[in-house]
């Protein structure tokens, strides 16, 4: 697996997890295509995550499509952990609350989502 850039183009619009940032070390990098492969073959992710920002920590900020909160996620280690948490949290808590009321999610801790009220 590898990562590239992709030139722009004026005919094509290809619909992608857009990742910026600098990669403070090679496993970061390494999750981060690892959890991009994931995302992109998963409808439901591909919906929901718009862009990745990476730390210099190596950290990931992601910026959803719907909703205006940033998901704290951590170090992409544990991604598709991390992700079923994140998805339980919007089949269950967001179906009676929304995403609105929410400034920030976080899954970086292990074994918790933590939301951020606004």
């Amino acid at each position: 697996m590898q990562g590239t850039k992709i030139p722009i183009s004026s005919k094509y619009i290809e619909r992608i997890m857009i990742a910026s940032g600098t990669f403070p070390d090679e496993t970061v990098k390494t999750n981060l295509l690892k959890m991009a492969d994931f995302v992109n073959k998963d409808e439901f992710w591909r919906a929901i995550i718009e862009q990745v920002l990476i730390q210099p920590n190596g950290e990931l900020l992601i910026i959803p499509q719907v909703g205006d909160y940033l998901i704290e996620f951590g170090k992409p280690e544990d991604y598709e952990f991390k992700l079923r948490n994140l998805k339980a949290v919007y089949q269950q808590g967001f179906k009676n609350l929304g995403w609105n009321k929410y400034k920030a999610i976080s899954v970086k801790y292990q074994n918790q989502v933590v939301c951020t009220k606004k």
